[in-house]
């Protein structure tokens, strides 16, 4: 597979109640969560019938914890 809907888009936020929003997505509920990070689903604006995955990354969090951005980054090119 390899269409729109396949895309999972991963965000970088620092505060929980920070999660930002994304131009052409409408943010849905929470998918998941973990110790720097959450899952929320969202759908594309113009085709509301496309739901797509988003990881949010707490960039405090993952600093605090001595995880450099290089880490994140490789983290962010998995997905």
């Amino acid at each position: 597979m390899n269409s729109e809907s396949d895309i999972i888009p991963t965000q970088i936020y620092e505060h929980q109640n920070d999660i930002p929003e994304i131009n052409g997505f409408k943010i849905g509920e929470t998918l998941g969560q973990g110790s720097f990070g959450i899952v929320k689903s969202a759908s594309l604006d113009g085709d509301p019938s496309t739901i797509v995955a988003i990881k949010f990354i707490n960039l405090v969090k993952c600093k605090d914890q001595g995880i450099t951005e290089k880490i994140i980054s490789k983290e962010v090119v998995l997905h």
